[in-house]
């Protein structure tokens, strides 16, 4: 060998090892990260609800007077109570079996019920025309002292008020049957009347209603007539007291002595005239028919005829 260098040849690197195709693909398993500690995301602090501010608003003694109570719930509980106690406030409490005498007297007190039913504040409205007589007025009382002896809710003003005026209603009610009554009366006793006497009826007619004048009275004798008897019939209807007037008119006419100043006695020119006037008034105006048809004047009209007939028959004898 030369002195030379001598380079040596480098020998090849060995061939990596061929992988067959069909081979199995490796297994790779791969370890699972740890897990990143769960931190809970808290939720933004609210802030601070004043109720008291939104209850109260401007009013600082309500807000201070709200300051007293702890929260909305005892408010709540608070404004129950309080509906509650205002409404039994305005309930009437009713004694029971075992309330004293002094219980029963509040609790008529409370209703309005006077001390003594004398004391009753009631005034009716009685119908137009309609009035009270004594025995009406002695009733409406017995009935007040009833009910108030009742006590409680029957002594009540409201409902003493309704029994009287209930008692008016049934009272207009009966009388205005009997007026019913009567008129059915007074149509029977013309019919009948006039089927017996005939054409003496106007004549008899007024014989009685002179009759009744001369021996009662002119103020009182068409009070008389206009008495009703207990079915209703007045007693100018009633056929026993016509025929009984009847009678006494006539014998009254032929006997002087019998009274005075006979009513049935007089100048025939003078009753004349007066009966006249009186004829007139049926066709003057709406006022003097209505007076001409009153009780009194036709009243005053049959005295009138009865007194013509009886002036006629002492002349003729």
């Amino acid at each position: 060998m030369t002195e030379a260098t001598v380079i040596e040849t480098a020998k090849p690197a060995p061939a990596p090892p061929v992988v067959s195709a069909t081979a199995p693909p490796l297994e790779v398993t791969a370890t699972p990260a740890p897990a990143a500690p769960v931190v809970e995301a808290k939720a933004p602090e609210a802030a601070s609800f004043d109720w008291r501010k939104e209850i109260a608003g401007d009013d600082e003694k309500l807000y201070k007077h709200l300051e007293r109570t702890p929260d909305l719930k005892t408010l709540h509980k608070r404004l129950e109570d309080s509906q509650k106690e205002l409404k039994d406030s305005g309930r009437i409490k009713v004694p029971g079996k075992d309330a004293t005498d002094q219980d029963r007297v509040a609790f008529n007190q409370s209703l309005g019920v006077p001390e003594k039913a004398d004391d009753y504040k009631i005034k009716l409205d009685l119908p137009e025309g309609v009035t009270l007589d004594e025995t009406d007025h002695a009733s409406l009382k017995q009935i007040t002292e009833y009910l108030h002896a009742k006590g409680g809710f029957t002594a009540s003003p409201d409902v003493v008020k309704n029994a009287q005026e209930l008692y008016v209603e049934l009272r207009e009610n009966a009388q205005a049957a009997l007026v019913a009554k009567g008129e059915l009366a007074h149509q029977e006793t013309l019919k009948a009347l006039k089927a017996e006497w005939g054409y003496d009826f106007k004549n008899n007619v007024g014989f009685a209603n002179a009759a009744v004048t001369g021996l009662f009275g002119k103020e009182v004798a068409s009070d008389i007539l206009n008495t009703r008897l207990e079915d209703g019939t007045r007693l100018g209807d009633f056929q026993p007291f016509l025929k009984a007037m009847n009678m006494a008119g006539r014998q009254l006419a032929q006997d002087p002595l019998f009274l005075p100043t006979n009513s049935l006695q007089g100048d025939p020119k003078t009753l004349s005239a007066r009966k006249s006037e009186i004829q007139a008034l049926r066709y003057g105006t709406p006022q003097q028919q209505k007076l001409y048809a009153s009780p009194e004047v036709q009243l005053e009209l049959d005295t009138l005829i009865a007194k013509e007939i009886a002036a006629m028959s002492n002349k003729a004898a």
